[in-house]
């Protein structure tokens, strides 16, 4: 029997409601982690800016009311939540919820390294960074200067086969051989570099 795991997957799907591209780029990975058999919790940290009232909770906002149209149409609305960044305001589960979740988690695929909440990464044993732009993180951080958010993570993965680097705050990078939609989640279950068998 294959192992299951508990898995937290990051990334944006609401903090600019209506692009779909951005939404399946990370539903992808929850939906076949857990067609997979995995136990998957999607959680997504939004900006202060995604509510046109800034002073209104997150729950009363366009991105939680895309939120709940997305993980509803997928039937995941129990398994994710909002997070306002450099808050514990939450829509979907509540704070104290969230912080259960990621003590349980074996795994964080933090998509772009969005989540940034140390109270939250860090009970989590292995924190992934999925690179869904290879080579622009890594320019962007090694040219510009720019905090691409590398720090805090494990090992760290992308989708391309032409660019490999090592970064300080990561231990390894490497590339997944398909998008776990696709039935193939060898890459990230069999550990670093394995491939898939697929």
């Amino acid at each position: 029997m294959k192992p299951r795991f508990k898995i937290v997957v990051n990334g944006m799907v609401a903090a600019d409601p209506g692009q779909g591209g951005a939404t399946w780029a990370v539903l992808q990975y929850v939906l076949g982690l857990a067609r997979l058999g995995h136990e998957v919790f999607l959680l997504e940290p939004v900006p202060p800016r995604t509510s046109s009232r800034p002073t209104a909770p997150l729950g009363a906002s366009e991105s939680a009311a895309y939120f709940d149209r997305v993980t509803s149409t997928f039937g995941i609305s129990g398994k994710s939540g909002l997070l306002l960044e450099g808050t514990r305001d939450t829509h979907g589960v509540d704070y104290a919820e969230m912080e259960r979740i990621c003590r349980k988690a074996d795994l964080l695929l933090n998509i772009s390294g969005m989540l940034q909440d140390e109270n939250l990464l860090a009970p989590i044993p292995t924190r992934v960074y999925l690179d869904l732009d290879p080579g622009f993180n890594q320019m962007w951080s090694a040219v510009q200067g720019i905090n691409m958010r590398f720090g805090g993570h494990t090992s760290c993965h992308h989708r391309s086969t032409d660019w490999r680097t090592r970064l300080s705050g990561a231990d390894l990078w490497f590339e997944l051989d398909q998008d776990v939609a696709a039935g193939c989640a060898g890459s990230l279950a069999g550990g670093c570099g394995q491939r898939c068998g697929r």
